[in-house]
């Protein structure tokens, strides 16, 4: 058995599938205390059977109806048995699907990202220690989207203010392969002397590697 391809056949037929069946219509529900940002990621945590599905197809719906268009609100369900067992680095296999549907590029959005894939919100008093971009889980996370970016032929961007702040964040980013960083226009100087930094050292590695013997 190909798992890979098993997965990926999985992965195609469930985008495909939310795709082409209508959104899910039921009762609509109301989240008290539901706090929305205008270009955030919206987490929905709740206990088992609370609805949460429920009101992910209504967020659908509020996207359709305010012109997002339809290609760019699937739905993926990854407790299908034939999705159990995914990890991360099987992720990128979305990617290929979303190339199939004719994106040019993927923006990602660290502070988003980091929030997510540690579970811990950064605007939070009692966990903001833990909120690390340069946390490894992150990172792998990253690196797996710009490699899929370069395999695909898509342009790959971030945005946040980490590159600007942390040199060691901005080389990862470059030695990933990233197209293109975006940050607040005062962060701009910082960030290009970060990336012209990290770039050196990628041309020193590469030239002192050249230089080895028996090479």
């Amino acid at each position: 058995m190909d798992a890979p391809r098993e997965l990926r056949e999985a992965l195609a037929d469930a985008l495909a599938d939310s795709l082409d069946r209508p959104i899910p219509e039921a009762t609509p529900r109301r989240v008290p205390g539901a706090v929305r940002v205008p270009g955030k990621v919206t987490a929905i945590i709740g206990v088992r059977r609370a609805g949460k599905t429920t009101f992910v197809h209504q967020l659908r719906h509020d996207r359709l109806t305010a012109g997002t268009p339809r290609q760019l609100l699937p739905f993926v369900n990854f407790e299908h048995e034939r999705l159990a067992g995914v990890s991360a680095s099987d992720l990128g296999f979305l990617l290929d699907e979303y190339a199939r549907l004719g994106i040019d590029g993927v923006s990602i959005g660290s502070n988003d990202l980091t929030q997510l894939v540690l579970g811990v919100d950064r605007d939070s008093e009692v966990c903001r220690e833990l909120f690390d971009e340069e946390d490894p889980a992150v990172l792998t996370a990253i690196r797996l989207i710009i490699e899929s970016c370069t395999r695909l032929g898509l342009t790959s961007s971030l945005c946040g203010q980490a590159p600007s702040n942390r040199p060691a964040f901005a080389e990862h980013l470059v030695r990933y392969g990233i197209t293109s960083v975006s940050v607040n226009p005062d962060a701009a100087d910082a960030t290009r002397r970060a990336l012209a930094a990290a770039e050196r050292h990628l041309l020193l590695d590469a030239a002192r590697a050249r230089m080895q013997p028996g090479r």
